[in-house]
């Protein structure tokens, strides 16, 4: 019995630093910090970005947090999308509302990157769930941190 609490102690153990703290806490609390007047485009917040973060890992993660804590997923609306809009017209929206799609969460974090500096591309195409590639299209972004690419 003594001998297997100690196996589960230490695998519990082994568990809980499993789950790794990358450090954004702070880059989190700060890009939360953002004052209002600072969100209205994504040039405001780039600038923001720009004068509280140094590396380029800070300011894609800020950038990515302030997207993904910002915008709403516009359920009511996802399979109602306007085509005929351009990048910037779906940014101002988006913006305005704070809500969206992938295409929308896409098209700010990637605008906004680019304004940091931080080369980023928006991928268009399909997932896969449940081994079969799914009828819905989606969106996300490829941002080249340090040289080398990360998916967002």
């Amino acid at each position: 019995m003594k001998n297997l609490f100690l196996v589960l102690s230490v695998f519990f153990s082994i568990l809980i630093y499993g789950q790794a703290n990358v450090g954004y806490t702070l880059i989190d609390k700060k890009i939360a910090a953002i004052p209002a007047s600072s969100t209205a485009s994504t040039e405001a917040i780039a600038n923001y970005i720009n004068s509280n973060f140094k590396t380029e890992n800070e300011k894609i993660r800020a950038a990515f947090y302030w997207t993904a804590s910002n915008i709403s997923y516009d359920v009511p609306n996802m399979l109602k999308q306007n085509y005929s809009l351009s990048a910037q017209q779906k940014i101002e929206n988006t913006l305005k509302t704070k809500k969206g799609v992938c295409i929308h969460y896409a098209e700010v974090f990637n605008e906004i990157s680019n304004k940091l500096g931080i080369k980023c591309y928006i991928i268009e195409g399909y997932t896969k769930q449940d081994g079969k590639v799914a009828t819905l299209s989606h969106a996300w972004c490829a941002a080249k941190i340090d040289n080398i690419m990360v998916f967002v």
